[in-house]
């Protein structure tokens, strides 16, 4: 992006459309994806994070007790919450262009390819 403002180009929608990060919000976001992982994955859906999950991790990880974390179950709730309407709104958008709905394109990777043994 440096390169993009020093040479006075127009930036790309997603740089402007990234919300500013307050202090505190990176940690939130890590934590979110650590527990992404514990989630529940069906045919063309995911499941929320299990709270007792979110839980185990608060305790264990950050020693968090009552009302600190009571918050931190909280805040990764809503953050899933958010996550799980994105993520049912990118299904129907993509049924709606007719695309494979059998994958994910948020979390879909390319499948890597190895090379073969040159011998």
């Amino acid at each position: 992006m440096e390169s993009a403002i020093a040479k006075q180009r127009k930036l790309p929608q997603w740089f402007l459309d990234e919300p500013f990060l307050l202090i505190g919000d990176e940690f939130y976001i890590k934590e979110f994806w650590m527990l992404h992982t514990t989630r529940a994955i069906g045919a063309n859906a995911f499941g929320p994070i299990p709270v007792d999950k979110i839980e185990e991790r608060g305790e264990r990880r950050h020693g968090f007790q009552d009302d600190l974390l009571d918050l931190y179950v909280d805040v990764i709730r809503q953050m899933d919450e958010g996550f799980l309407d994105w993520m049912s709104e990118e299904h129907k958008r993509a049924v709606r262009q007719g695309r494979n709905s059998g994958g994910n394109s948020a979390t879909e990777r390319p499948a890597r390819t190895r090379k073969k043994n040159p011998r």
